[in-house]
């Protein structure tokens, strides 16, 4: 047997050493000898060489991974993480393939192994990426506030903001159901004029405010004898007693009530009036100002066009431009001014700012009665809807992006309806063109219609009107729940400008999650005016933290819809380094992700923390309930929890010197299940 087996065993060497003289003797006819040496006597070497050592853990980027080895017989290449093409023979002795990176921060661990070779190993970084504040609720010229786009940036750069997501009222952009143009309805009750004279009726949607003088009388009155161009006009009576003073000055302003005569310059604004002075109207007894209005400059001035006549000497005022015109008695005086290109050559501001009323006022220094005629009265626009979606858009990039970023979404209202409003995210989402209130009762089509356009959708302050529409958060949560949440991707868990404490919002959260609807917590401020941010405490506080690979607006909507973000509040005092996030390294699952199919055995969840300090008290939230607390201010935290059927772990910091009440900083939940459940694409963790 012995024999046998080294026969069959040396026979191939035999034929091998046979054809090996052959080719020798052949070499001597035709050239010098071949050397032919075998795998037995090469010596393998392999090194893994990468385009770079560091990926986003977004799922998504990829690098080259090169094998610069000899005599690699049968390789193989495995990681840890992540995933890996094919490997690749690049016929010069080594291979090639390509890595994709994991939605799980971590290392990627690639191992290199072949026949008669120790195994080499390499490591990826997935990287976890940069958390950027972000405000995801806020107000400026196009809505209703005195707010600027030029004051928000200013207030964000003082309280560390990267990102002002401008979410303005969807219905604005509309100008109010599309009327382009306000002009004053005097009479609305439709009472026939017949002695020529009727009081103005102040129920109207446009009003005439009148602020008296010490001595000094108004009284207006519609006249259907003093037309302009067919149109009544106002008949405003000025009527001064005794008085030690010497210039009294009464007013009125045109201004609306409801129906804004709030007009954002970067829609086009043009302005008419016209002014009718009477006959023996004598200028050194009596004088004429109309003062158009702007969004304010500062917190307490407001910009300002001041119109007087050319005859008149006058100085202007903080924030004020002189327009002087020419008046001649007894004859219509009319005034046509295109407000935004006047803002553009006269306002440093330029077009960042909104007209917001008309100030007519009377100067008299003699106990007498002038009457005045004013006719004409409008405010238009040019640019409406998405146009002036797009036209803020790129005023933003254009005029102040250089150290703010940013975006335009839309608040979507329902005015007479407790329903609520709701956020909308996302470029490529137009506005709706119906009238709005002939939809008040149907949200949900509303809403269909923007998630079928690609929308991302909030709830912006749920709980603001649910005392009149059910009472209790659980009541809330049971409406919201019977309607599928109106396909809301995310929900407002913090907003300091509303009256719903932050502990209702927590528990609605909560709410929803025990019913198995997964919501990115976000934080809101809904700010309309100008009380600065870092000394009104009503006003900004949260700002929601994105963790993101880049600065697209899609990089923020992937990670906030993914869950990938946390909160806090600048008033905590946090450097610009600032991070939380919980994740499973038992599992491997990051915040905001679903981990299903789990066994029912303890597991460890992790909580980062970066910008804490000694004396914060880190709570451990698990399905609405605080079970741990830890005060070591430690930059990792473990707490050990058993999966159930559906569960949600989430942390909050507190720093009890700021706030005693709510958390200082606060993740977005990880979500844990032993059973198989249908994960969303952008709550599924890849490996």
């Amino acid at each position: 047997m012995y024999q046998n087996f080294m026969i069959r065993d040396f026979r191939p060497l035999f034929v091998l050493l046979l054809l090996g003289a052959c080719e020798t003797q052949e070499s001597k006819e035709t050239g010098p000898p071949t050397v032919v040496t075998s795998m037995m006597d090469c010596i393998p070497t392999a090194n893994i060489v990468l385009s770079t050592a560091t990926v986003a853990a977004n799922g998504e980027d990829a690098l080259t991974v090169e094998i610069d080895g000899e005599c690699l017989a049968n390789p193989t290449l495995v990681s840890s993480a992540g995933s890996l093409g094919p490997l690749v023979d690049d016929n010069e002795g080594g291979f090639y393939t390509t890595f994709v990176s994991s939605n799980i921060p971590g290392e990627a661990v690639l191992t290199f192994d072949a026949n008669r070779l120790d195994p080499v190993s390499k490591i990826i970084t997935m990287d976890v990426g940069e958390a950027r504040g972000a405000e995801l609720h806020l107000h400026g010229p196009i809505s209703e506030g005195d707010q600027r786009h030029g004051w928000a940036v200013d207030q964000a750069l003082l309280t560390g903001a990267s990102v002002l997501w401008w979410t303005d009222h969807d219905y604005r952009y509309n100008f109010d159901l599309f009327n382009f143009i306000e002009e004053p309805d005097f009479v609305t009750s439709g009472s026939v004029l017949t002695s020529g004279f009727v009081p103005l009726k102040f129920n109207s949607p446009d009003f005439f405010e009148i602020t008296n003088g010490s001595a000094t009388q108004i009284v207006l009155q519609v006249d259907s004898l003093h037309t302009h161009k067919g149109d009544y006009s106002l008949r405003v009576s000025t009527s001064r007693g005794p008085s030690d003073s010497g210039v009294d000055t009464a007013s009125v302003v045109w201004s609306a009530d409801m129906q804004r005569l709030y007009r954002p310059l970067l829609a086009g604004v043009t302005l008419k009036f016209a002014i009718l002075i009477p006959p023996d109207w004598d200028p050194e007894l009596s004088s004429i100002r109309m003062v158009a209005t702007f969004s304010k400059v500062d917190k307490s001035e407001e910009r300002k066009i001041v119109f007087y006549s050319s005859d008149d000497e006058i100085l202007a005022g903080p924030h004020e431009v002189l327009y002087p015109v020419k008046f001649v008695a007894n004859q219509w005086t009319e005034v046509e001014i295109d407000l935004s290109e006047f803002a553009i050559n006269n306002f440093d501001e330029g077009l960042d700012t909104t007209f917001r009323g008309l100030a007519f006022e009377f100067d008299t220094n003699t106990e007498s009665t002038f009457t005045y005629n004013i006719g004409g009265l409008s405010v238009s626009e040019e640019i409406c809807c998405e146009v002036l979606m797009e036209t803020q858009r790129n005023y933003l990039q254009k005029n102040l992006s250089s150290e703010i970023q940013h975006f335009v979404g839309q608040e979507i209202s329902f005015e007479t309806s407790m329903d609520g409003h709701y956020l909308a995210f996302g470029t490529d989402v137009p506005l709706e063109t119906y009238e709005l209130y002939n939809l008040v009762d149907d949200p949900q089509q509303i809403l269909g219609n923007y998630k079928a356009n690609g929308a991302l959708l909030a709830f912006a302050h749920p709980l603001v009107g649910a005392d009149d529409n059910g009472g209790s958060v659980e009541s809330f949560c049971e409406k919201q729940a019977k309607l599928d949440v109106y396909g809301m991707d995310m929900i407002e868990v913090t907003n300091e400008n509303q009256s719903v404490p932050f502990s209702d919002y927590i528990k609605l959260w909560d709410c929803l999650a025990e019913k198995q609807f997964v919501l990115s917590g976000i934080a809101g401020s809904d700010t309309h005016n100008t009380l600065e941010w870092e000394s009104s405490p009503h006003v900004v506080s949260f700002m929601t933290y994105p963790i993101v690979y880049g600065t697209e607006e899609d990089d923020y909507l992937e990670a906030i819809n993914a869950g990938n973000a946390f909160i806090a509040s600048y008033r905590g005092g946090f450097d610009e380094e600032v991070m939380m996030r919980v994740f499973s390294d038992d599992h491997r699952g990051n915040m905001g992700q679903i981990l299903d199919n789990l066994p029912e055995e303890p597991m460890t969840i992790k909580v980062a923390v970066q910008g804490n300090k000694e004396g914060d008290i880190l709570h451990w939230v698990v399905n609405g309930k605080l079970v741990e607390s830890d005060k070591s201010a430690a930059d990792e935290y473990s707490l050990v929890v058993t999966p159930t059927p559906w569960s949600w772990v989430r942390a909050e910091l507190w720093r009890l010197d700021v706030f005693d009440d709510k958390p200082v900083m606060l993740t977005n939940p990880i979500y844990l299940s032993t059973e198989d459940i249908d994960v969303p694409e952008e709550r599924t963790p890849i490996p």
